[in-house]
């Protein structure tokens, strides 16, 4: 049974209201105001919300914004009950978030509509969202296994060719070998890292309790992350000479930890898919109120249909370029950035390169 709730000042309209609703089997909650409807929406979770928008105190354009705000109603489908009806109160209220207007006097017909019409989207949002889910553990069971086990097998190969050696080794040949246990130790240790971070954001995004303590991160500073994140990464490729830095100071709430996840990512994936001399530029700068982080490459760029599938565990065109890892950098530099109030996008154009946007709310 869906569970609607109804946020309107007029006693009687509301009762008839939620008559109405009962009468066609939904559960149906009631308030008088604004700041009444907003605790039992936080406290009920309803599946739809009906209101008012000409309330005192608090009007319909404030409750709106409000739960638009908490994660746990944010997505909640709304529906605005109004006598106004001039096309830019609409707009308005459309641009802060709500699904659809319904005109009082309210015609019982057309509300029902309008209810079943919203969720039934919602529904099918949800279903989609399990589908993805499926989808990933079907991911994680083809891919996981062979990925953890090429680096495992690079250490015990050499391990064992010296646990077996017939004769002393030179140090030349030590360190070779040496090297190699390292470099596949380090590639998996880089892997179960982030497919241990890959599930914890997954937690943060469907617990709301979770995605409230993020946003209460400290601001920092991005100079003090962007440039060094930036610069080790380069040299682990060994092209600090390709690397072109521009970042200009800027505050943003996140923590710095993820931030130079985010910068290592991109940065890793840029040097990955360009190959020497081609540079690397990272640049960063205040844009209206947003802090805009790029990272462009001149590689060979992602086909369109390529950047409307990007996802978790999955990489680009693998047939034609093997590539190791799991395809977990573009995911997880995604991911961060939303959950901290960011947008993410990627531009890319074949054979001319790639530019990573990260773009997180000034402080």
């Amino acid at each position: 049974m869906s569970k609607i709730l109804v946020i309107e000042d007029k006693p009687n309209i509301l009762e008839e209201l939620v008559t109405w609703l009962e009468l066609e089997n939904y559960e149906a909650l009631g308030a008088l105001d604004g700041t009444t409807g907003i605790n039992l929406a936080l406290e009920q979770h309803p599946d739809l919300i009906l209101c008012d928008i000409m309330m005192p105190e608090k009007d319909g354009y404030q409750v709106l914004l409000e739960l638009r705000a908490y994660s746990a109603t944010a997505r909640t489908p709304f529906i605005f009950l109004t006598a106004k009806q001039e096309k830019i109160d609409i707009r308005y209220g459309m641009e802060l978030g709500a699904d659809d207007y319904i005109a009082k006097p309210i015609d019982r017909k057309a509300l029902l509509n309008a209810i079943h019409v919203r969720l039934a989207r919602y529904n099918l949002f949800d279903q989609h969202a399990h589908q993805q889910i499926n989808d990933l553990r079907q991911s994680i069971l083809r891919a996981l296994p062979h990925e953890l086990r090429t680096p495992l097998m690079g250490i015990l190969a050499r391990g064992e060719l010296l646990s077996e050696a017939t004769k002393p080794l030179t140090l030349a040949e030590t360190r070779v070998y040496g090297k190699s246990i390292v470099l596949s130790g380090q590639r998996l240790q880089h892997l179960i890292e982030n497919y241990l971070l890959y599930v914890q954001l997954e937690r943060y995004a469907s617990e709301p309790q979770q995605i409230d303590n993020l946003a209460s991160s400290d601001w920092i500073q991005v100079t003090d992350f962007i440039g060094e994140a930036s610069t080790q990464v380069a040299a682990l490729h060994k092209r600090q000479a390709h690397l072109y830095l521009a970042v200009q100071p800027g505050r943003v709430r996140i923590p710095g930890k993820h931030l130079v996840k985010i910068v290592q990512e991109l940065v890793d994936n840029a040097f990955k898919f360009s190959t020497a001399p081609a540079p690397v530029q990272v640049t960063g700068n205040e844009q209206a109120n947003q802090y805009v982080l790029a990272i462009a490459d001149q590689g060979r760029g992602l086909a369109a249909e390529n950047l409307a599938l990007i996802g978790a565990y999955m990489q680009f065109e693998r047939s034609l370029y093997e590539q190791q890892g799991l395809g977990l950098g573009l995911v997880l530099a995604h991911r961060l950035t939303t959950l901290y109030g960011g947008q993410f996008q990627i531009k890319s154009t074949v054979g001319v390169g790639t530019t990573a946007l990260v773009m997180l709310p000034l402080g």
